[in-house]
């Protein structure tokens, strides 16, 4: 929780001196603000995931965030333990988010995203696969073969898996949409900038034509 305080604001102010300088030498032809939206909405969108998700895991197996995350009990407990869920989704949303900003970097004959486009394509396929395995993994989280770790384990062991399963699937749903969120990217980049080029005058190429 403490390592969230200093350095969320650490990245914002980041952030804001890269827009600055960026603004400076390019003007109002700078990208960084538009890449950085999208960089902080695909955190934001992380982050959100993880909380509602530890939400409902402390519901079912309060010890699994006393036990395997190192979560003290005691006073706000629900929110020391959402801070993890918190603090692991916007890692996972800003890493992502990096990613899709690698796949739409400027190349001649493919269209440039804009940020809203690009959360609107990819979002549903990362998050819609994320989801999806967190009830997967409730279901086969007590079936997996993760008992030997819980020797020293006092609590529901069986509450105590289903947990663990639904963190695991919610992570391999959302490695397993990543890729198919990059691939669409990439392909729509490419069959919008083909549209693009097919009304220039022939002769005249489209270095990166941008859709909004």
């Amino acid at each position: 929780m403490n390592e969230l305080v200093w350095r969320l604001p650490a990245l914002c102010a980041f952030l804001a001196l890269g827009i600055a300088y960026d603004r400076w030498r390019h003007g109002s032809a700078g990208r960084r603000a538009r890449e950085y939206a999208l960089l902080l909405a695909c955190g934001a969108l992380g982050g959100l995931a993880g909380v509602m998700q530890d939400q409902v895991s402390l519901r079912i197996s309060p010890d699994f965030f006393v036990f395997a995350k190192g979560v003290k009990p005691g006073p706000n407990f629900a929110w020391r333990a959402s801070a993890v869920g918190l603090h692991a989704g916007l890692f996972a949303g800003l890493l992502a988010g990096g990613l899709l900003l690698l796949v739409n970097q400027p190349r001649p004959a493919r269209a440039e995203l804009g940020p809203l486009r690009l959360i609107r394509l990819a979002g549903p396929r990362i998050l819609a696969l994320a989801a999806l395995g967190v009830p997967l993994g409730y279901s086969v989280g007590p079936h997996l073969p993760l008992r030997e770790f819980l020797e020293d384990f006092h609590g529901d062991p069986e509450a105590f898996l289903r947990v663990w399963g639904m963190h695991i699937g919610l992570y391999a749903g959302a490695l397993i949409g990543l890729p198919w969120a990059l691939v669409a990217t990439w392909r729509l980049r490419g069959r919008l900038g083909e549209d693009s080029l097919g009304e220039k005058p022939a002769g005249e190429l489209a270095a990166s034509p941008r859709a909004s």
